[in-house]
């Protein structure tokens, strides 16, 4: 009996801190989406977008339907501007190497390429170009990060409540265990 109690005891504390860790790497991430769209032209619009961040650079490689050109396009140029803008044949190309903002972008029908080096670039210029990188990404892909990260939240919590609920039915059945074991030494 007593190891039944100590079992469903060590059973309620692990899931427990099991639901409640959660670990999160900052220094470097990379993340892929790759979305498959199906047109009323009865062929798939491939889409492929992947986000590297490190502790060094940020950057996005995306290949999509040359359909959404025109919207990337019109978000660069709203984004970046037309300063250090360089067209060659069908290929728009920003580049800026001064001291604060050093950082390539070059997009071509279907394809887009950015990276910023980290360390050349000021905390406000890094996080203008994370929040475009975001939005392209939405574009591009369709995946909405911030409702990503709430399906999890909920995910989480859920998780949560579970686990407090075994733990209750632990304590519950340990406390019957308990009474049990009194009444069964009384007689």
């Amino acid at each position: 009996m007593t190891k039944l109690i100590t079992t469903l005891v060590f059973i309620a504390f692990t899931i427990i801190c099991t639901a409640q860790t959660h670990t999160e790497s900052t220094t470097s991430s990379s993340m892929s989406y790759s979305i498959n769209i199906d047109s009323d032209n009865d062929y798939t619009n491939n889409s492929s977008v992947s986000i590297k961040n490190s502790d060094d650079i940020l950057r996005l490689k995306a290949t999509f339907h040359k359909s959404k050109n025109l919207k990337i396009k019109e978000i660069l140029l709203d984004r970046l501007g037309r300063n250090n803008l360089q067209i060659k044949k069908n290929t728009l190309i920003w580049k800026n190497n001064t001291k604060n903002e050093d950082f390539e972008c070059e997009l071509n029908e279907g394809r887009l390429f950015l990276i910023v080096d980290k360390h050349l670039v000021t905390n406000q210029f890094f996080e203008k170009i994370s929040a475009l990188v975001d939005d392209l990404k939405v574009i591009i892909s369709g995946d909405d990060s911030k409702k990503r990260k709430k399906i999890s939240q909920e995910r989480d919590q859920r998780n949560l409540n579970r686990a407090k609920r075994d733990l209750d039915r632990a304590k519950e059945n340990l406390k019957r265990a308990k009474e049990n074991l009194e009444r069964a030494k009384k007689n």
